[in-house]
């Protein structure tokens, strides 16, 4: 007489599939942990190659200095505490940061005036260079 196999019953193959499916989810999420699932928020995208470089060449400890913006994200994003300086007119303001331990300044590249660029020019040098801005390190 031949035995019969009994049929795996739907409810079983229902649940081996959501499995599958919750172990592939875990394994995905696992390998990319470090970023956020829903990130909705553009300005984490800002200066990315400056963002992922920051790391090598400063510690978390440094302060450093924005100028030509007043929006705090780049600062944020470094994960670095400063000073944010929407007028780069002059040197004055970057001066004082310096004198309260400012050790870096990220400069646009389209920096308008000669001040600034004199006195950076004179008491750093660049560390890190992408397609929008310079990192100065101060002396």
């Amino acid at each position: 007489m031949s035995r019969q196999v009994p049929a795996i019953i739907p409810t079983q193959t229902a649940s081996i599939v959501v499995g599958f499916i919750l172990l592939f989810g875990f394994c995905a999420r696992g390998a990319t942990y470090k970023i956020p699932l829903l990130d909705r928020h553009a300005w984490r995208q800002a200066e990315v190659e400056l963002r992922r470089s920051i790391g090598t060449v400063s510690s978390p400890s440094e302060r450093v200095v924005v100028l030509g913006t007043s929006d705090p994200k780049l600062l944020f994003c470094m994960d670095r505490k400063g000073w944010v300086m929407p007028s780069t007119n002059d040197d004055g303001a970057l001066r004082t940061a310096w004198q309260a331990g400012a050790r870096l300044v990220v400069v646009p590249k389209t920096l308008p005036h000669e001040s600034v660029r004199r006195f950076l020019d004179d008491n750093g040098t660049t560390v890190l260079s992408t397609t929008e801005t310079d990192l100065i390190r101060l002396r």
